[in-house]
């Protein structure tokens, strides 16, 4: 199980949408990087970052 607490007490609407944001954009990119390395990996055989 995991927690995830992406704000704290105290923070307004903008600055918790802001953490939402830079989450999910993050996630994403780490996402993409890891696909992108597989797909990379299948294709050629090794890794070269960045892609």
């Amino acid at each position: 199980m995991n927690v995830l607490e992406l704000y704290e007490e105290g923070w307004t609407a903008e600055d918790i949408e802001k953490a939402e944001t830079e989450y999910r954009d993050g996630s994403e990119h780490g996402w993409n990087l890891m696909f992108g390395g597989l797909k990379q990996l299948v294709e050629t055989g090794k890794i070269n970052y960045p892609f």
